[in-house]
């Protein structure tokens, strides 16, 4: 192989390498915006989502829904992930307040005989 050939050869690999760049950063601008556009909520979606969220039973079962399912938009996903934890912690509270108060109205009804 003489040096022309070589040259010839070396631009070759050169184009396709930058062809293949090109497409690749195409192909990430697309993903890119693609995913911009799953990520965002208008206004109508939050409303709709606050409004299902609210409603008793199905809005509890809606947001494992959202948080678990194959939900493509990870803000509405995280958002119901969060949601559910702190119904968590307020079940978990009202539990202990509930239990806290049935101990001092059992201690109100049934006094000990020790004073």
């Amino acid at each position: 192989m003489n040096h022309r050939q070589s040259f010839v050869l070396l631009q070759g690999f050169s184009k396709l390498i930058h062809q293949l760049t090109y497409f690749k950063d195409n192909i990430l601008m697309e993903q890119t915006e693609v995913q911009a556009q799953a990520q965002t909520m208008s206004i109508g979606e939050w409303f709709v989502t606050l409004l299902i969220s609210g409603i008793p039973l199905i809005g509890l079962i809606m947001l494992f829904v959202w948080g678990f399912g194959s939900n493509p938009n990870t803000v509405k996903a995280n958002w119901a992930k969060a949601t559910l934890i702190w119904y968590g912690i307020a079940i978990i509270l009202f539990f202990m307040f509930g239990l806290s108060m049935i101990a001092m109205l059992s201690h109100i009804v049934h006094p000990s005989s020790q004073v």
